[in-house]
């Protein structure tokens, strides 16, 4: 998966990358279902999407100039709570016994006695 670095005009750097879904569709926009470029910015603090249906072929040769245009076209987006990008990134290449290393196993429930 190519991974693209650049930084805007304001020098804030991003990270550029495909997501294919690789499981059920159902919750996603229809727009989103073949997939879309993720943009993020390197503090973590601002995260952005854009259907494939809308980015141009050879999206990961593009002059930084192109790919900042290509995110302010793209929609904000939040990371799942607790999946760090090279997480995301790991897990969307296919390494199934990554995936099935994380912890899915139900958090208990609070007690009545205790208080938060």
């Amino acid at each position: 998966m190519a991974v693209r670095v650049f930084t805007d005009r304001s020098g804030q750097r991003w990270s550029v990358w495909r997501v294919q879904p690789t499981s059920s569709t159902a919750g996603l926009q229809e727009r989103f279902r073949n997939g879309w470029l993720c943009f993020e910015r390197a503090d973590g603090e601002s995260r952005a999407r854009l259907p494939l249906d809308d980015v141009p072929a050879g999206w990961d040769a593009l002059p930084d100039e192109r790919l900042e245009l290509l995110s302010r076209l793209a929609e904000v987006a939040s990371r799942p709570r607790g999946v760090t990008p090279i997480e995301a990134h790991e897990a969307q290449e296919g390494d199934e016994d990554y995936a099935r290393s994380r912890s899915t196993a139900p958090r208990p429930a609070a007690s009545p006695d205790r208080r938060p």
